[in-house]
């Protein structure tokens, strides 16, 4: 049985990625000059946004472990989203 689709895993330069990585976790928006301060959230949204936060850190990691079942993920993902409305 062969797959539907085929999704290969992207080759990986060490140099490059440990060059990223550090740059990555060096600066967020919150660095930048003009940033502005959000003072007016409640606690839900607060931790609404810390798990969304953490939601999409564990697909970075998910990705950087399994690219293959990351990209299904977001396939199937992307199909619920265009699939029809139930109304």
């Amino acid at each position: 049985m062969s797959p539907d689709i085929v999704v290969q895993q992207p080759r990986r330069d060490p140099a490059t990625e440990e060059e990223e990585e550090t740059t990555n976790r060096l600066r967020s928006e919150a660095d930048l000059r003009g940033s502005l301060d959000n003072d007016s959230l409640t606690e839900d949204e607060i931790k609404q946004i810390e798990a969304d936060r953490a939601k999409a850190e564990a697909a970075a990691a998910l990705r950087e472990e399994d690219y293959q079942l990351a990209y299904a993920i977001d396939i199937l993902k992307g199909l619920s989203a265009l699939g029809p409305n139930a109304e």
